[in-house]
């Protein structure tokens, strides 16, 4: 009896300990949510997500896959800005401008179309299809100077003048795509076209823009317009003095240019210009001979003296000499 009297408090102990278990396991386990169907309601379907939970993809219950957004092309940099080259006026010749007796002319050596156009070059009377012919071809910078030369001066010496011609001597003085020493041809073809051209302005003008300028040809400008009022053409004021003297001025110029402004001075008889013409008088330089003739073509009393220098000084340059022997004739 006394054994089953303590099982039965054991018992109950173990009963008591099995509930509370079982109770503690069902708080800890709850029951799964039920299925959601088509009639649940929208708000439970659209409920925001918790914080820091991924957004849903799409709902599957969609056969139809959602579009995949076109990618934006990357903006590419502007291009730099390159400004566009100057125009070339400088064209070939078209071949089949050739007038009969020029046939192939283009095929031909140097020497035998210098011979075809040079023995034309004293015709005052060309036919119109040679003409037009030379006209075109002395723009083509593939052809020999002495060629285009020749042609230049056969359509010079026509009894009939073109008085269009002028055109084509300015745009090839304007060219810079054109041989240098070309170009300096047509300013003095140019020159010859002034007496009858259709626009002595427009000479004038292309004259004195490259004699302003700084153009390889600014002093082959500028003796064509001291030729042409020489000529009686045109009349100079004191401006195209000052242009010489600015020659004169410039540390860089070239000693040819220097050489050409003080025989342009000198030629003109420009007085005031005296003052920067003795300094290259007065010194042992490349521009003293041009100088000494300058100031004697001058002819200012108060200049006698740097010329009667020269002359007496045992060690002057021999052709620096004999310019002043010329100039000084002038004071007598």
């Amino acid at each position: 009896m006394k054994t089953t009297s303590r099982t039965a408090p054991a018992a109950v102990v173990i009963l008591i300990i099995a509930a509370a278990a079982a109770i503690y396991w069902l708080f800890q386990n709850p029951a799964p949510a039920p299925t959601k169907t088509a009639g649940d309601s929208a708000e439970t379907e659209t409920s925001p997500p918790l914080a820091g939970a991924t957004t849903a993809s799409p709902d599957t219950r969609n056969p139809e896959p959602a579009p995949t957004p076109t990618p934006k092309p990357t903006p590419r940099p502007e291009p730099a800005h390159v400004p566009a080259p100057p125009p070339k006026t400088a064209r070939a010749l078209d071949p089949g401008l050739a007038p009969p007796d020029f046939a192939g002319f283009l095929e031909w050596d140097s020497r035998k179309q210098a011979q075809a156009v040079t023995g034309r070059m004293k015709n005052p009377n060309l036919d119109a299809a040679t003409l037009r012919f030379f006209k075109a071809a002395i723009h083509d910078p593939e052809l020999s100077l002495l060629v285009r030369n020749n042609m230049a001066n056969a359509l010079l010496n026509q009894e009939r003048k073109d008085r269009q011609l002028y055109r084509e001597f300015i745009d090839m003085c304007r060219d810079p795509e054109q041989p240098e020493r070309w170009r300096a041809y047509c300013l003095q073809f140019l020159a010859e076209t002034r007496p009858y051209t259709g626009d002595k302005g427009a000479v004038d003008r292309t004259l004195f823009g490259l004699a302003r300028g700084d153009d390889p040809l600014a002093s082959q400008a500028q003796m064509m317009l001291a030729t042409l009022e020489q000529r009686g053409q045109l009349r100079l004021d004191g401006e195209f003095s000052t242009l010489q003297a600015a020659v004169l001025s410039n540390e860089t110029a070239a000693t040819g240019d220097r050489i050409a402004a003080l025989s342009l001075l000198g030629q003109r008889k420009a007085a005031e210009c005296r003052g920067i013409i003795r300094q290259y008088a007065t010194k042992p330089c490349p521009e003293q001979r041009a100088a000494i003739a300058a100031l004697g073509q001058i002819a200012n009393p108060e200049d006698k003296p740097i010329i009667q220098a020269v002359l007496d000084d045992p060690d002057a340059d021999f052709l620096v000499k004999k310019a002043a022997e010329t100039a000084i004739k002038n004071f007598e």
